[in-house]
């Protein structure tokens, strides 16, 4: 897909406003139905289970039907690149009844059909005050959209007079791989395969290794959303830790050499608690040179953690741990001048910065 072939620079402060009138509109709609919820899901069930003897219960039945009616529009408007991650739109009820519903499917019920729109990308400029979260407030978009669409590793790294696309619907990017098809990934997003077509200007379903695909509706697993918001580990230590070295290039202290350093150190008094910055498996408990007494965690996703020059263990080979679990406790052991832990995480195999994938700043 040619990202440039669509570009629209004057469709975002018309999509924007258009946005905000369907929010406000929308949140009314919430106000009456999250308030009478309880009441509407026990009558909806109640028709399905007697709906022979309410053949003759015109009016319940009719009234019952605009109710599902006025549920399928905010549903619908749901759709529509309202809501995003942190300010959810639609409550328990409307995801009870519409639960793997389509809109082409939604629509059908009240007579109508459905035109998936084409998708369209406008260009946001980021502004001095502006983060990931912002943004998405502004325009109307999930963060997950905004991530995907603009291949961003790490939201921190949104600044000031970047360039993003904005996309006129929510959705994400996909690449294909190998054993892809077309329905496979529809299913895998819960997502009509009309509407991937239609957006991506698709005139069959055919797709190789390697195909850019919309999709609209798609969100980012949970694992996908934590790494690129920056909040995939927990920091392994208490409130009011000291940030006494960070990673990449760095003058070794011993030797005044630059060197490679894998990790961040953080300073805290002998004897306090480490924690398990993630859940994982423990897959090392012991001495490593340089690191002193470390242990190490391998978690989802192909990442593992290092907790090094510990003056204690709190946890064993083999032990699966919770994020926040007591795994051992400050020191200086190993290739250390003071008391600290240094922490490291791996992708991989590979040593990545800690600081792109924790709350740590």
């Amino acid at each position: 897909m040619d990202d440039t072939s669509h570009t629209m620079v004057s469709e975002l402060p018309r999509m924007t406003v258009r946005t905000r009138v369907v929010h406000g509109a929308t949140k009314g709609f919430l106000a009456i139905f999250t308030a009478s919820e309880r009441i509407l899901l026990p009558a909806f069930q109640l028709l399905l289970a007697k709906k022979e003897r309410l053949r003759s219960s015109l009016s319940l039945i009719a009234t019952i039907t605009i109710l599902l009616l006025a549920v399928i529009t905010v549903k619908l408007l749901s759709l529509g690149a309202v809501g995003n991650d942190e300010t959810p739109l639609v409550s328990d009820f409307y995801r009870q009844i519409t639960s793997g519903m389509s809109a082409s499917s939604l629509y059908s019920v009240g007579g109508l059909t459905y035109e998936a729109p084409k998708l369209k990308l406008s260009r946001y400029k980021v502004m001095p005050s502006d983060n990931l979260w912002l943004i998405s407030k502004r325009t109307g978009l999930r963060m997950d959209t905004i991530i995907s669409i603009n291949k961003l590793n790490s939201a921190v790294g949104i600044h000031a007079g970047m360039t993003l696309l904005i996309p006129n619907r929510n959705g994400i990017m996909y690449t294909a791989r190998e054993k892809d098809t077309l329905a496979s990934i529809a299913e895998k997003y819960t997502a009509d395969k009309g509407e991937i077509l239609k957006a991506n200007e698709m005139r069959t379903d055919e797709i190789s290794k390697g195909d850019m695909l919309f999709i609209p509706g798609g969100r980012l697993s949970n694992l996908e959303r934590a790494e690129r918001l920056g909040i995939l580990f927990m920091c392994p230590l208490p409130p009011y830790y000291k940030f006494t070295g960070g990673f990449g290039m760095r003058r070794d202290p011993f030797t005044r050499v630059m060197a490679f350093h894998k990790g961040i150190d953080l300073g805290y008094y002998e004897g306090a608690p480490v924690f398990a910055a993630k859940e994982g498996q423990v897959v090392f408990v012991g001495d490593k040179p340089g690191y002193g007494n470390v242990v190490i965690i391998q978690h989802p996703g192909g990442y593992s953690s290092y907790y090094g020059h510990l003056s204690a263990f709190a946890t064993g080979y083999g032990a699966n741990v919770p994020a926040g679990k007591v795994i051992g406790y400050v020191g200086s052991t190993g290739y250390s001048t003071g008391s600290h832990v240094h922490f490291e995480i791996r992708k991989d195999g590979r040593a990545i910065d800690p600081l792109s994938v924790t709350s740590l700043r």
